[in-house]
């Protein structure tokens, strides 16, 4: 059983869309297994399931997962970890915490709020998010000496400014909404028939796609299944002087930060994505593209990633605006390379 929807190669959006809906799919229906292929050049994809599901099944599928994260401890608990303002005790990104007693009172609510989670992939999602690092940076008597961000995902873009988080002001918002959605509503956003903005008020520069692409209005059901999508790309611990490494996503010093995502000749499965978009050929292979930009001849040779049906690297790179204190960042639209093996 398969649907079709309307997607975007070129679009790191899309490509998130894509994955975070099978994975919303496997959760909500474990005996189900989906495999995706891209169409038309990239302008659609279709989605495969192993048991008989059509858009209606899947769009309940969404509802369901919706309404369970909407829920979940992860996503409502709080604390004044920074000895006054409530923050979201799951956000990835919280640079203000100071004293001792906050780092243990977020360090003791992260544990309660893993606790609470029972399905496989919530623990990838909220793992994937990464946490306050607490271990980076300059011992002193500096509150700027910590390096909190260094522990987060790269692919959580959302912008510092007034205090803004990721889970509080972004996630949390999104899934309030989508959970009231009817299943029409919900069917209608996957299918691409409308594409209705309700967390970006319906604004043409909204940034509920959170830096998946550049600002625009953004269908909300989708959004919930694009940041979902995140979860294919776990954080890398380090205690280097630098922020943590993210699967497919790397910066080069003087020449700046990117994604790099793979297209599959024939249908792939989430484990295959997993398994290429962490590898360090995937890696490799965007560094390359990256240095060879003004190469319009450059080819990916790399039997691995041959071998698993990458035919095709897309680079994305991250557009970051030049406010010091609080960047603005995004992905731009995505640039082709040919992935070749050894000839045999």
């Amino acid at each position: 059983m398969s649907i079709t929807v309307p997607v975007d190669v070129h679009d790191a959006f899309s490509h998130l869309f894509l994955v975070g809906l099978a994975s919303i799919v496997e959760e909500e229906s474990p005996d189900t297994y989906c495999a995706l292929r891209w169409e038309r050049a990239g302008a659609s994809a279709t989605v495969l399931t192993s048991n008989p599901m059509d858009l209606d099944d899947i769009s309940v599928c969404v509802h369901a997962h919706v309404s369970k994260y909407n829920n979940l401890l992860a996503m409502t608990s709080d604390g004044k970890y920074d000895g006054g303002t409530l923050h979201a005790t799951m956000s990835p990104r919280l640079s203000n915490i100071v004293e001792a007693s906050g780092w243990q009172a977020l360090h003791d609510d992260r544990q309660a709020a893993i606790d609470a989670l029972d399905s496989m992939g919530e623990c990838r999602y909220f793992g994937a998010l990464g946490q306050p690092s607490y271990w980076s940076g300059r011992v002193s008597g500096s509150s700027h000496a910590l390096q909190a961000d260094n522990g987060a995902s790269r692919w959580e873009m959302v912008t510092r400014n007034k205090g803004q988080e990721f889970i509080s002001g972004r996630l949390r918002k999104l899934s309030q909404i989508v959970a009231d959605f009817s299943l029409e509503r919900i069917r209608a956003g996957i299918s691409g028939e409308i594409e209705a903005d309700e967390c970006g008020n319906e604004k043409s520069n909204s940034r509920t796609a959170t830096g998946l692409h550049a600002p625009a209005l953004t269908d909300n059901v989708r959004a919930w299944c694009a940041l979902i999508g995140v979860s294919a790309f776990p954080v890398i611990p380090s205690v280097c002087d630098s922020r943590d490494s993210t699967a497919a996503m790397f910066q080069i010093s003087k020449k700046g930060s990117y994604a790099v995502l793979p297209v599959f000749k024939e249908e792939w499965t989430l484990a295959r994505f997993r398994s290429v978009s962490r590898s360090a050929a995937l890696l490799k292979a965007g560094v390359s593209i990256a240095l060879a930009a003004n190469d319009s001849d450059f080819t990916v040779h790399d039997d691995w990633l041959a071998e698993r049906g990458v035919i095709t690297c897309v680079l994305f790179r991250q557009f970051i605006s030049d406010n010091k204190s609080a960047p603005e960042r995004w992905l731009e639209r995505g640039t082709f390379t040919p992935v070749k093996g050894s000839a045999r």
